[in-house]
């Protein structure tokens, strides 16, 4: 009995070895997802350690089988796709990344790091850039806004695009966007088209940018020396950095060439320079097309009467200037308890076409006025980031400067003919099928400009694209605007909140009758406490018909900051 079972353990121990080793041989498939859960960054880590250590084609096959373990980790196809590529099997990493975009928005586990894997970035970029090599810019850069949404792109994570993404946004003339990436060289500027600078000259003086702004002044007065705009650019940026007689020198030229705005910032020179008399004099020169109209008029009525001139008149031609029909009156306000409210906006059609940070005027009705100050103060206050506030009254008109957040809105860029909108897309339930029955086009009036047409042949169906989600500024006001002609069909703006679970927190509507002819629609609203995103719908909805749009624009914009001090 004794050697039975000094023999017996040795064999046991024998078989339970064998079954150990076959157990996890044959169960490690089954395991090794839970293992994956488990611990996340595991298979990163040994993608980078086979490559560190030359292994390649193990590489390859640990990412390779992370796909598979991770159906719902658009990071796995991603690492997956980027090594395929880097092996020249581009269709195959074509499809990776197409995996990794089009995983829908489901529970999260808990293993799973983004929460919007829609918009995941690097396979975003990696799309953009596989479409640049085929010639197709615009899809690019429709791959590119789908990326912004949940990324900060201009982080060192995703430096190595920068250069990609800056030339691609300003070969696409929108310029707000190319500078986050990246200055323009000294050869691109001088390859720029005149058209293509003066869209860059405005967006350097929306963004303060005056280092570049010189520079493009510059090159637009090699190019043109009668081109008012280099002087007028050039004398803002010499006033910005306290260079007076450089300023006074750039402004007068642009004074004298009819630039509409050049008096007002010459004022500005010379009231720091201390010539007060002159300043009044230049200022009353501001012509009435000009958005700081209204603002050099309360300069000369803060620094007293100029010669000529009543101080009663004055303040007659402010009150027309307060009081005058602007490009949009009252929006449509779904904040009932706001102290300020937005009553008419306007900007400059040529600065919102540079696609750049443009001037916005709003007219805003202050509702709580501040107790103890008398009705009739006049009172004015200038930035140096630009934005001009003046109180008269219970009213305060702002001049600030702000960037559309839906990109290719103007559709001047765009090719005349049906098309794909960058930033927009057609989901299946707001563009569903069959195909060929609901088409989104770019038209052309006889003044050359160009609108967005959406057409639907279905009735009791949709025909209406969306945006990619636009990152909220908590207690920022949005604006919501956009011209409109409704041929045969009622014209849809639908605008969704989104909390951070893409869940609907909030939903506004705007429409418009059929007619024949523009008109603007536009609401405000400020952002919620649990507002993550917005996105915007435009379109046909449960109809069939045409409509155009055009100007469509969200602008994030700042209440009057001068009175809150009493809240």
């Amino acid at each position: 009995m004794t050697y039975l079972k000094r023999n017996l353990v040795p064999t046991v121990l024998i078989l339970i070895v064998v079954a150990a080793y076959l157990s996890f041989v044959f169960g490690y498939p089954h395991f090794f997802p839970g293992f994956e859960k488990a611990h996340p960054k595991y298979y990163k880590q040994n993608v980078a350690k086979a490559l560190a250590a030359g292994k390649r084609q193990r590489a390859v096959k640990i990412a390779r089988q992370a796909a598979s373990v991770y159906p719902e980790d658009p990071a796995a196809f991603t690492l997956y796709g980027r090594l395929l590529l880097e092996d020249g099997a581009t269709d195959a990493a074509l499809a990776q990344f197409e995996s990794a975009v089009n995983i829908t928005q489901t529970p999260a586990p808990d293993y799973r790091f983004t929460s919007k894997p829609y918009y995941f970035a690097d396979a975003r970029l990696a799309l953009g850039k596989l479409s640049l090599d085929r010639g197709d810019s615009l899809n690019a850069v429709s791959h590119f806004e789908f990326a912004r949404p949940y990324a900060v792109l201009t982080a060192p994570d995703f430096e190595a695009y920068h250069p990609m993404l800056h030339s691609t946004y300003a070969a696409c003339g929108q310029w707000s966007r190319a500078l986050e990436f990246g200055k323009p060289s000294d050869r691109l500027l001088g390859e720029l088209d005149t058209a293509s600078l003066v869209g860059l000259a405005a967006t350097c003086e929306g963004l303060q940018r005056w280092d570049l702004a010189l520079e493009v002044a510059q090159e637009l007065a090699a190019r043109d020396p009668e081109k008012v705009t280099a002087y007028y650019l050039s004398g803002r940026a010499c006033l910005a950095s306290n260079r007076l007689e450089e300023a006074q020198s750039a402004l007068t030229r642009a004074v004298a060439m009819g630039h509409p705005d050049a008096p007002f910032f010459l004022g500005l020179a010379l009231e720091q320079a201390g010539n007060k008399m002159a300043s009044m004099r230049a200022f009353l020169k501001t012509k009435p097309e000009s958005l700081f109209r209204p603002f050099a008029l309360a300069k000369v009525l803060i620094f007293g009467d100029e010669p000529g001139h009543t101080r009663q008149a004055l303040l007659e031609e402010l009150d027309r200037e307060i009081a005058r029909p602007r490009r949009f009156q009252r929006p449509r306000r779904y904040n009932r308890y706001q102290r300020f409210w937005p009553i008419a906006v306007d900007f400059a059609p040529a600065c919102f076409e540079s696609c750049g940070a443009f001037p916005i005027l709003i007219l805003w009705e202050d509702r709580e006025p501040t107790a103890g100050k008398v009705p009739e103060t006049l009172f004015l206050q200038l930035e140096e980031n630009g934005v001009c506030t003046l109180k008269l009254g219970k009213h305060i008109l702002q001049l600030q400067w702000t960037t559309n957040k839906l990109t290719f809105s103007g559709f001047e860029a765009l090719t005349v003919g049906e098309t794909e909108l960058p930033g927009w897309r057609k989901t299946p339930y707001l563009w569903p099928e069959p195909p060929g029955k609901r088409v989104a086009a770019i038209a052309s009036e006889e003044s050359g400009n160009r609108f967005l047409t959406i057409t639907n042949t279905v009735p009791e169906s949709h025909a209406m694209l969306i945006t990619a989600p636009v990152r909220v500024e908590q207690r920022a006001v949005y604006m919501l605007a956009g011209r409109v002609k409704a041929t045969d069909t009622m014209a849809w703006f639908v605008w969704t909140a989104l909390d951070k679970q893409e869940r609907e927190a909030f939903h506004g509507t705007l429409k418009q009758s059929p007619g024949p002819d523009w008109t603007w629609l536009s609401a405000q609203f400020r952002a919620q406490a649990n507002w993550d995103s917005l996105t915007v719908h435009l379109g046909v909805y449960k109809d069939s018909g045409t409509l155009a749009y055009d100007d469509v624009m969200l602008l994030e914009v700042r209440e009057p900051a001068l009175l809150l001090d009493s809240e």
